[in-house]
């Protein structure tokens, strides 16, 4: 797993006045059925945002597809686009403080691993649920759609990094 601590640390041992890193894991599961599975579609994928400050001069990098074998690469990519940015003349700071809100219902630990014999249990259900209302019924499209989001958050002013999970 990426180390967002580490990142940190090694953006201020590079010389940033300030450093934040975000990371986000985005798993989409989708499948669409007749009567059974048609297509899946199941992706994971991993980004990064790292947004620093030298002196009064901002820059930000978007990875998509993060290596931990690159953090170095990206470091020096986020460097390079800071110093050639204007200096802002209104910038103060990071957020000192991040704020944290739990809103229960947005993540279901059941759905986090879905798997395609459970889909399928699924769709057979569903089938069969129409059939029982009408035998001459069929299901001529459906479908069915998950998202997992993990969100993790660190800057300069914060020991550890928080997350959340959607």
């Amino acid at each position: 797993m990426i180390d967002l601590v580490r990142i940190i640390k090694k953006l201020e041992e590079r010389g940033v006045s300030e450093a934040e890193v975000v990371l986000w894991r985005n798993r989409r599961f989708r499948v669409s059925f007749t009567e059974q599975p048609n297509e899946l579609l199941d992706l994971d994928t991993l980004s990064l945002g790292i947004r620093i400050v030298i002196e009064r001069r901002v820059g930000v990098l978007g990875i998509e597809d993060v290596s931990m074998d690159k953090i170095n690469e990206y470091i020096d990519q986020a460097i390079s686009i800071t110093k050639t940015s204007p200096e802002d003349p209104n910038w103060r700071h990071l957020n000192k403080k991040y704020g944290r809100i739990e809103v229960p219902g947005t993540y279901s630990r059941e759905l986090e691993y879905v798997s395609y014999e459970k889909i399928s249990k699924i769709i057979k259900e569903i089938s069969q649920s129409v059939k029982e209302e009408d035998p001459n019924a069929y299901i001529s499209r459906g479908g069915l759609s998950i998202n997992n989001i993990e969100f993790s958050y660190i800057n300069s002013y914060m020991s550890d990094s928080i997350s959340r999970k959607e």
